[in-house]
């Protein structure tokens, strides 16, 4: 991470995440959306891995809640590790050398007093938590994700359980179709393929 200044953009991770959002508007997604989505996938990538974290960098944090504030949007995950992070910079003075730290508490000062005046986020609406909800899972279950909602083997039997019930469903339906049932046995199949490839990558490292 480089930086070059006290501002919260004046940084890679900063500036980098400003140029993710521009670019999701720019392609059509409504500033709602791409707040939403830089804020899961901060959540989903801000997560241990065994001991250590995995580097997430605050800064990343803090441009997220500048973006939100510029559009008037505050949401509470946000705005908590927004408190944190301030709380910890200004613990840890030595951080920051001694003459820009004046200039960066003021900074962090004044972002914080704009996450107040904010208007808050409006409640999203059913079918967007659903949706929200739908993807965390999605990424959650995902062989790769380095914090699972499940472990290896309970995610194993869940989705065998679930190809199985699949498979009898279609049977039952389209008696006449001997293949009916097979595409849920396939996923499974493919989805052991890579919980398996993953678990051995993992422990390779």
């Amino acid at each position: 991470m480089g930086a070059w200044g006290t501002a919260i953009f004046d940084n890679d991770d900063g500036l980098d995440l400003r140029g993710d959002f521009d670019d999701q508007v720019a392609g059509g997604r409504s500033v709602d959306e791409a707040l939403e989505e830089l804020e899961e996938r901060l959540e989903a990538e801000d997560v241990p891995r065994g001991p250590f974290p995995n580097g997430l960098s605050d800064h990343e944090w803090l441009g997220l809640a500048a973006l939100q504030v510029e559009h008037g949007r505050v949401t509470p995950g946000v705005l908590a590790r927004t408190r944190s992070i301030v709380a910890s910079e200004e613990e840890e003075p030595e951080r920051w050398p001694e003459e820009l730290l004046p200039e960066r508490l003021g900074v962090l000062a004044d972002l914080a007093r704009r996450q107040q005046e904010a208007d808050r986020a409006a409640p999203p609406s059913f079918r967007r938590r659903v949706r929200r909800r739908a993807r965390w899972m999605r990424r959650r279950l995902a062989p790769s994700h380095p914090a699972p909602v499940l472990p290896l083997w309970a995610r194993l039997v869940l989705f065998g359980l679930l190809a199985v019930g699949l498979f009898l469903v279609l049977r039952a339906l389209l008696p006449g179709v001997t293949s009916a049932g097979n595409p849920p046995l396939i996923a499974y199949a493919y989805y052991v393929f890579h919980c398996v490839r993953g678990a051995l990558a993992e422990r390779r490292q």
